[in-house]
């Protein structure tokens, strides 16, 4: 008897309490919908900024690692070719529509030649290949030149940078833009 004055004694909420319980749970869940887009937007800028700099601090360790122990660099009208340390072959590298190309060639020896070796030449390729997941961003180039002056025995790359559509995301030099000058071990004489 008195578990059942005790069941019908409590109170529970009434229609108008469940009412605005409800209302309040749907306007802070409209809140929230409406700010994801924007949350959504802010990571993705975020992501391709941060893509953007892997990209282009992978383009300057590549140029480095390739550059830094060539020899015998030599200028050519899009570019620079020079003996690669890696396959001691010729190679050549280039701006074409922005993008910088690496062209490596084989050239045999007179010992070669008797013996009647052939090496087959490579095909031309980007240097630096974009992400996979992120077509977004493309690695730009302006040119690929050998230094003067004081700074004969180095190749310099200008206009280096990483954009999307046609906003720049990431370039050499921070915010200002600025030559990226690789030091290389070459044999071009002084002047």
């Amino acid at each position: 008897m008195r578990a059942k004055k005790r069941i019908r004694s409590r109170k529970g909420f009434t229609l108008a309490e469940t009412l605005l319980a409800v209302l309040i749970l749907l306007l802070v869940s409209s809140i929230v919908a409406a700010g994801m887009p924007a949350v959504k937007q802010a990571y993705e800028k975020v992501v391709l900024a941060s893509n953007a700099e892997l990209m282009l601090s992978t383009a300057v360790a590549t140029l480095r690692d390739e550059l830094g122990t060539a020899w015998d660099v030599q200028e050519v009208a899009d570019g620079v070719t020079y003996f690669s340390a890696d396959t001691t072959n010729r190679s050549k590298l280039y701006v074409e529509s922005g993008t910088i190309k690496l062209y490596e060639y084989s050239e045999t020896t007179a010992a070669e030649d008797l013996l009647g070796i052939t090496k087959k030449a490579s095909a031309e390729r980007e240097l630096v290949y974009h992400a996979k997941d992120d077509t977004a961003l493309k690695l730009v180039c302006e040119s690929i030149v050998p230094g003067t002056g004081e700074n004969k025995n180095t190749v310099v790359v200008s206009g280096l940078c990483v954009k999307n559509k046609d906003n720049v995301v990431a370039q050499w030099g921070g915010k200002t833009a600025a030559d990226l000058v690789i030091p290389v071990f070459s044999t071009r004489d002084e002047d």
